[in-house]
This record gives C-alpha cells, structure tokens and sequence, in this order.
C-alpha cells in the first residue's frame, strides 16, 4: 500500500511540476510575444515622430526665412519714417504653417511612450510642448493685432510707427527666437533617434 501511495505521490508530484513547467514556458513565450510586439511598437513610432519632426523643422525653416525678411522689410519701413519720408515697399503678410503633432498624439494613444526610455520621452515631450508655447504666442498676437494692417494714405503709414514697432520687437523677441529655438530642438531629436533606430 505504501508503494502504491508513493507511486502515486510521485505521478501527481511528475504532472504537478510538467503542468507548472508548461504554465511558465507559456507565460513566458506570451511575455517574449509581448515584448517584442512592444518594440516594434516603439520602433515603428520613433520612425513616426521622426518624419513629424522633419517636416515640421522643414515649416519651421520656411517660416523663419520668411520671418526675417519681413523684419528686414520693416527695418526699411522704420529706418523711412524715421526720416519723415514714405516707405517705397510694401510690408507683406505675417503667415504661419501648421505645425503638427499626430505622431506625438499617437504614441500616447497607443502608449508607446510606456515602453520608451524615460529621457527620451521627455526630451521628447518637451519639443512638444514648446512647439505649443509656441503656438500659443501666435494665436495670442493673432487674435489682439491687426497682422495684414492696410494703411490707406501715405499719413497713416508715418503716424503707425509704433504698430511697426511692436510688430518688429514681436518678430524679434518671440517668433523669430521660437522657431530658431525649434529648429536646434529639432536637429537635436533627430540626431537622438537615429542613434536609438
């Protein structure tokens, strides 16, 4: 009878540590499966917001030329009415592109950003964020200043220094140091994943 039992104890011992070597070979494969998948997760968005970040340096870039020509345009303005006489050119517009941020929507969406190394996120989320600060200072200016004003007589243009003033110290202090500061935040992330891929 004692055999019995230890046969028997032996058997259910022989499946009890086959079921749990089992349990843990999958939990382990589901694990690996995971892993992986969460990798290429993170893979296929660092490529994502590295392309984003590319195309809005090419905007940026863009906006920035334009930018300082403007304010080259306004120097000229100014240095005129200065001398009390009328600009010869024209002021032009002040445009802005559309600055995006789908892919950095994306990677918390899907939450990417939890199988990402920490730093990276962050440096990551900061250009994101200055991005929207700036973001914020153009549709704050936009919507308290008439950008495209028309002055309808050569007048209104030397009575309007200050408006060309406020308009160059805006372009200088904030719009044209923003999008240099962009455009090395940038460059920066660019050189950090192409590291990392």
């Amino acid at each position: 009878m004692k055999t019995k039992n230890s046969i028997a104890y032996k058997k259910l011992a022989f499946e009890f540590i086959s079921v749990s070597f089992a349990v843990f070979l999958a939990l382990m494969l589901n694990q690996w499966k995971d892993n992986y998948n969460n990798q290429k997760l993170v893979k296929q968005t660092l490529t994502n917001i590295n392309i984003e970040v590319k195309q809005n340096s090419e905007r940026v870039k863009e906006m920035l030329d334009s930018h300082k020509l403007l304010l080259t345009k306004i120097e000229s303005i100014l240095a005129h009415i200065e001398r009390g006489k009328i600009p010869n050119e024209t002021l032009g517009e002040l445009s802005f592109s559309l600055i995006s941020t789908t892919a950095w929507e994306t990677a918390k969406l899907t939450q990417a950003i939890a199988h990402m190394d920490i730093n990276l996120v962050s440096e990551i989320a900061g250009i994101y964020e200055y991005q929207e600060y700036y973001r914020s200072i153009v549709k704050q200016y936009s919507l308290s200043n008439e950008m495209n004003k028309l002055f309808e007589s050569e007048k209104e243009i030397l009575e309007n220094k200050k408006f060309f003033i406020d308009l160059q110290n805006f372009l200088k202090n904030k719009i044209i140091c923003s999008e240099t500061d962009l455009l090395e935040y940038y460059n920066e992330i660019q050189k950090t994943i192409s590291e990392i891929n």
